[in-house]
């Protein structure tokens, strides 16, 4: 999936189970954009036919889940509660290649997920975030060789790159990996905190090169690691405001003391912090925290989110629907009110005809009356939004239908052969039909190929 459209996008992928496939974003997604993947299996045990991306490298590795050159500008990706396992030898599990994944304003999630390969996510293409993006992997267990590699480097300016709870085991290299440059910048903050692995939790650039904390900080707390050392690499203090924060670390069952630091390869200028003390640079993320509570909870300022006040809000996925939890500062919310001899609600969203796919929303038939309303609110740190409105079913109360898809020609149940046309000039017209009371929302360029059946 792909978009360069001007629209926001709504993208999600849930109950899939695939062998020898893979899920592929790729391209600018617009801003306002929400892309879910989760309750979904899928393996790889041998390469990957990566046919819509002609150039890429990564075929050979077997991904199941690829970002080429994506790009999300105020725009949100979340992977939950998946297991993606790649199992064949050199394997990388989730791939993220092409020249740049740029993120600018947005986030990406990846909780709550088995990773299973040589490399669990493997990184060709420098990361860029910027404008306050959050990157984030949470909850996950992770058994693989190497871990999160990052192999072009990370460049984060006012961001967050979150890698917390999780746990599983490695057989060679660390749980995050950051090659090449490093460069956290403006108020970034690099969290690894409250991991258990089997293996080395953080392996950074080594001199002449470092991690380079700029007015930013990173904090390596709670973690329990094996091996020789808790992380390899340097980490350097670029000036007045750089953090560098460690404490309560274990390793090979014995709690570490600041005095064996060094020899657990922790190189650099660093602050401890005692197991069991509150501290906002171990806990929350700076610039969107106001205080930290009596009971060492983060307060957010407007603009922060959850629990360590994240500069995105990363919506909670829940099967095929988007959990429709509001942020607790602000929000915006776009109305559609359908007026008929009886009141009902839609949600319309915009087309989006570079996606396989195209949008449903349900409705009445009759003669309607369309009013579509936007609203942005800011509210006082300390109130929690609400928004009611009677008859009005959320996304997450609506079930995602069934789809029915036949060909044309054939009738019977949709082939790889036709979707490759069956080998013709012409591609096959493939009928597609929902169950009431959802309707196709009509797409011109789909239309070539789609032939849409209220």
């Amino acid at each position: 999936a792909g978009s360069d459209e001007s629209g926001p996008v709504e993208l999600s992928v849930c109950d899939v189970e695939a062998l020898n496939g893979a899920l592929v974003l790729t391209g600018t997604f617009p801003a306002g954009s929400v892309l879910t993947v989760t309750d979904s299996l899928l393996v790889a045990a041998r390469s990957t036919p990566l046919v819509y991306l002609p150039g890429s490298q990564s075929s050979p590795y077997a991904p199941v889940l690829v970002l080429s050159g994506l790009r999300l500008v105020r725009s949100v990706l979340v992977v939950s509660g998946v297991a993606l396992v790649t199992v064949m030898t050199g394997g990388r599990t989730v791939v993220v290649d092409g020249a740049v994944l740029e993120l600018v304003g947005g986030g990406v999630a990846l909780d709550a997920a088995v990773l299973g390969g040589e490399v669990a996510l493997y990184a060709s293409a420098r990361v860029v975030a910027s404008a306050g993006t959050v990157l984030r992997v949470s909850g996950s267990q992770v058994y693989a060789a190497h871990g999160l590699v990052f192999d072009s480097g990370v460049e984060a300016n006012a961001s967050a790159v979150v890698v917390n709870d999780n746990a599983g085991a490695l057989t060679d290299g660390a749980l995050l990996v950051l090659r090449g440059s490093a460069s956290f910048a403006s108020g970034s903050w690099l969290s690894v905190c409250g991991n258990s692995i089997s293996g080395r939790l953080l392996s950074v650039p080594s001199y002449p090169r470092s991690a380079e904390l700029v007015q930013s900080t990173l904090a390596l707390y709670g973690n329990v690691g094996s091996g020789s050392v808790v992380m390899d690499g340097t980490v350097a203090l670029g000036g007045a405001g750089g953090k560098f924060v460690v404490g309560c670390l274990t390793l090979n069952g014995q709690a570490l003391q600041p005095m064996d630091y060094r020899s657990a390869g922790i190189i650099g200028e660093f602050r401890p912090v005692a197991c069991g003390v509150c501290d906002a640079d171990v806990s929350c993320f700076a610039a969107a925290t106001r205080a930290m509570s009596g009971s060492c909870r983060c307060r957010c300022a407007e603009g922060g989110y959850g629990r360590d006040c994240l500069p995105v809000y990363l919506p909670h996925v829940d099967g095929c629907n988007r959990t429709p939890a509001l942020p607790l500062l602000s929000h915006t919310a776009t109305l559609t009110e359908t007026r008929s001899l009886t009141t009902t609600w839609t949600a319309t969203p915009t087309p989006t005809p570079s996606l396989s796919t195209a949008h449903y929303s349900p409705t009445q038939y009759g003669p309607t009356e369309t009013l579509q309303v936007t609203e942005t609110v800011a509210l006082p740190p300390t109130r929690t939004p609400t928004a009611s409105l009677s008859s009005t079913p959320w996304w997450s109360e609506v079930t995602c239908p069934t789809l029915a898809v036949t060909t044309t020609a054939a009738g019977g149940s949709l082939t790889q052969n036709d979707i490759r046309g069956g080998g013709s000039a012409v591609p096959t017209l493939l009928m597609v039909s929902l169950p009431p009371p959802f309707r196709w929302a009509r797409d011109p360029q789909l239309g070539k190929h789609l032939s849409f059946v209220p």
